[in-house]
């Protein structure tokens, strides 16, 4: 037997999901800005040593795939999201 949830938890939960994708849209949008400054960065901004094309390379494939698993994330978000919502109609 499956157990009803109550729709004040469902609400509580769609919050808590909601944060998350905020949070992890901006960690998203951070790095993107980060990868903007280092490709157009002739050195380093705290030690002010060049930057080899292979650091950025390097750092632009670590960057990409961060960015890669927080869109993974943010699509179990969002169908977690809708699947919230759609209980939360059901159950009104």
């Amino acid at each position: 037997m499956v157990a009803k949830v109550s729709s004040e938890d469902l609400k509580k939960r769609i919050i808590e999901i909601e944060r998350n994708i905020k949070l992890l849209e901006k960690r998203k949008k951070q790095f993107e800005e980060n990868t903007k400054k280092i490709i157009s960065s002739a050195a380093c901004p705290l030690c002010l040593q060049p930057l080899s094309l292979e650091y950025k390379h390097d750092y632009l494939e670590r960057i990409a795939r961060y960015t890669q698993e927080i869109d993974i994330q943010l699509r179990t978000l969002y169908a977690q999201l809708d699947d919230l919502k759609l209980k939360l109609h059901s159950n009104v």
